[in-house]
């Protein structure tokens, strides 16, 4: 969502980049700005992602929950209790969002699937992630969301979201996911 000249913009070599000199160029760009959890705009937003957990949708879910040493409930409970920071926008779109306090550890899948479904929400190491596309990956998926997390119109901004805004997951059924199939992100209101 940033111009080519933005300072928050970041395209790098991964082979120039690999190792110290990539988190030296890391350290530099953000040392222009504040705390990792501070917003690089003006107003900070929290944004309602309804998530349907589990089943088909989140085929995941019980191992994670069972690798966690929580039952389906508890794990639902902690992922819908706070307010992710929206760390940076994936190639795709999706917000890449910040660590879920208690919920680490977790390893990738073995062997990534060649594709998954847009809305898919994942978890790996201590992070939860929405793909905003159809894409593979090796995140645990856990749920779906039908929101749509990009706007691909042309009519305005395609995202919603920035960095440093929050997302604040809530349970929604698998029955659900058709009657609220892509439908912008909305604030959330408490």
């Amino acid at each position: 969502p940033y111009p080519a000249d933005d300072p928050r913009r970041s395209e790098a070599d991964p082979v120039m980049t690999a190792g110290e000199p990539g988190i030296a160029l890391v350290r530099r760009v953000l040392a222009g700005y504040g705390p990792a959890d501070e917003a690089w705009h003006a107003e900070v937003r929290t944004f309602a992602l309804p998530v349907a957990f589990g089943g088909e949708v989140g085929p995941d879910f019980e191992p994670v929950a069972s690798e966690l040493s929580l039952d389906p409930a508890e794990l639902i409970e902690r992922l819908c209790s706070f307010d992710f920071v929206i760390r940076c926008t994936a190639s795709s779109g999706g917000p890449l969002l910040g660590t879920a306090p208690g919920l680490g550890g977790l390893q990738r899948l073995p062997s990534p699937r060649p594709r998954g479904a847009g809305g898919r929400g994942m978890m790996a190491g201590d992070q939860f992630s929405v793909a905003a596309t159809t894409s593979p990956s090796g995140w645990r998926v856990v749920g779906r969301t039908p929101a749509r997390l990009v706007d691909r119109s042309g009519a305005g901004d395609p995202l919603a979201f920035l960095p440093g805004d929050r997302l604040h997951c809530y349970q929604v059924s698998a029955a659900q996911l058709d009657a609220l199939a892509d439908a912008p992100l909305r604030e959330w209101t408490r």
